[in-house]
């Protein structure tokens, strides 16, 4: 009797100690546990029970076959209720068998997220988005922006044109005349031209009349000036190629001995300004007569190739302290001022009255330097005018 009783008290201490381990070993797999799904499948961590649940597959053989000789023959489910091993369940194994069959919940891994730990690259089951209607069918084929979408597209592209074609210096078109000075020590005329705008060149005598070339210009840059003459005429157009460059051409004269060199140039890369006045046509009257002269009328002496008070009159360019005269009648083509006790009129018609010095473009228009007088005669469609001036 004395060593049965010593017997059980060494099989309980034996249960005891092996329910110990168990609980110790749980704790030690508990400990650690991650909080998200994420975090899981990082760590790689397999909840205890899905462990449990593998073991129990291992020794579990398929329904309707023989269990196979030589495997430990098959366990009662834990998910049943039934503790497996004889030892009763851990706190939480439970729930946490239970969470592998039912969907994700807030307290533990369901059994699409277990199989995303698994493989996170699987598909998940995802409900059907419904069909679009045929009215958004319709209108995407009409048009697949909105209206308020359209319109902010139409000015962005706008905006884009815009910004593509402004320019950082806008260009302002003069139309003047020089008399070109072919002495030694002389300066070479200018021409200001500007790009994406036409320049051209008009060659005359000192009466007015044209002087056309003998030969084609001769440009110093073909790369940074586009010169073209058009032949048998007085007239050569130039077109900058860049912003920022200079260059020059040489003309030859029909009878003209000498060569006539001009000076090409674009905007200063050193002016700051938004303007830049470029000559949209310019005159240049060569001392002496062209082949081209009309019969003269004045003498040498009273034409004024060098009066820039003259020039100035004849560019539309009154100097300053000059006074401005009413004329009568009024539709004539003629203007007048008043400018160091002298008359100077301006017209392109010929004038009758006689007159001190003379000073003419190449398109006809005339300037006249004359005493002060009340009347002019002047001669319009044959027939003598007398324009009254208001003194």
């Amino acid at each position: 009797m004395t060593m049965l009783k010593t017997l059980t008290r060494q099989v309980s201490a034996l249960m005891l100690g092996s329910v110990v381990l168990a609980s110790g070993a749980y704790a030690q797999e508990q400990s650690g546990e991650p909080t998200t799904a994420e975090e899981a499948a990082q760590k790689g961590w397999v909840p205890a029970a899905a462990r449990a649940n593998n073991q129990e597959q291992l020794y579990t053989a398929p329904q309707g076959q023989p269990q196979p000789q030589g495997q430990m023959p098959q366990q009662p489910s834990a998910a049943q209720g039934v503790p497996t091993g004889g030892f009763p369940d851990a706190p939480g194994a439970q729930q946490a068998r239970q969470s592998i069959n039912q969907p994700q919940t807030s307290s533990g891994y369901g059994q699409q997220q277990y199989r995303q730990i698994q493989n996170p690259y699987a598909v998940t089951d995802l409900a059907p988005l419904p069909p679009p209607s045929q009215l958004e069918d319709a209108r995407n084929m009409v048009s697949p922006l909105a209206p308020d979408q359209i319109t902010d597209l139409r000015d962005y592209y706008e905006d884009t044109r815009r910004a593509a074609i402004a320019r950082p210096v806008n260009g302002v078109g003069q139309i003047r005349s020089t008399s070109v000075e072919l002495a030694p020590g002389s300066a070479v005329p200018e021409l200001r031209s500007m790009p994406n705008e036409l320049s051209t060149l008009v060659f005359v005598d000192s009466t007015g009349a044209p002087w056309p070339l003998a030969a084609s210009p001769r440009v110093s840059r073909n790369d940074l000036f586009d010169v073209n003459w058009l032949e048998g005429t007085n007239m050569i157009s130039v077109s900058p190629l860049t912003s920022y460059n200079e260059g020059s051409i040489t003309v030859v004269l029909q009878g003209m001995p000498i060569p006539v060199s001009v000076k090409l140039s674009t905007i200063n890369p050193r002016s700051n300004s938004s303007e830049h006045y470029y000559d949209s046509r310019h005159d240049l009257r060569i001392p002496g007569r062209g082949p081209n002269a009309q019969s003269p009328t004045t003498g040498s002496d009273q034409i004024a190739l060098y009066d820039q008070v003259m020039q100035d009159f004849l560019d539309g360019l009154p100097p300053s302290g000059s006074q401005s005269v009413d004329l009568a009648p009024s539709d004539l083509d003629a203007n007048a001022w008043m400018f160091d006790d002298s008359l100077y009129l301006r017209t392109s018609l010929p004038i009758r009255t006689s007159f001190e010095r003379t000073l003419s473009s190449a398109d006809g228009t005339h300037v006249y330097k004359l005493p002060i007088t009340p009347f002019v005669a002047l001669s319009s469609e044959g027939r003598t005018v007398t324009l009254k001036l208001d003194i």
